[in-house]
């Protein structure tokens, strides 16, 4: 956030919050939340949880959005069908690499 968006009178700055808290917490969460919350003039959350947890932070007007509706995946399938899709025998032993955002952050910005 531009300091001269603040100065200028006519720009709004609407935080989108998916979550106010973060799960891993970490030194200097509280500090950053709170400065972060002072600079905007709004908020819209995705959930009912996060608008009360904003009220920690800010009496800021937050608007509630509800997490968009994920039915373009189609219906599920099982284990066995998913590994025929893909190639791979349903018996054998699966692992999935998982990253967290501040992983992919880190990786982007060291790479």
């Amino acid at each position: 956030m531009d300091a001269s968006s603040k100065r200028n009178k006519k720009t709004r700055i609407t935080g989108l919050l998916d979550n106010i808290i973060p799960h891993e917490k970490r030194l200097g969460d509280v500090p950053l939340t709170k400065y972060f919350t002072h600079t905007c003039d709004d908020f819209m959350s995705m959930s009912h949880q996060v608008t009360q947890d904003l009220k920690q932070f800010s009496d800021t007007p937050c608007r509630y959005s509800p997490h968009p509706v994920y039915d373009h995946y189609g219906n599920g399938v099982t284990k066995e069908e998913a590994a025929k899709k893909l190639g791979l025998d349903p018996n054998g032993r699966l692992s999935a690499l998982l990253w967290t955002y501040p992983q992919i952050q880190r990786l982007r910005f060291t790479s």
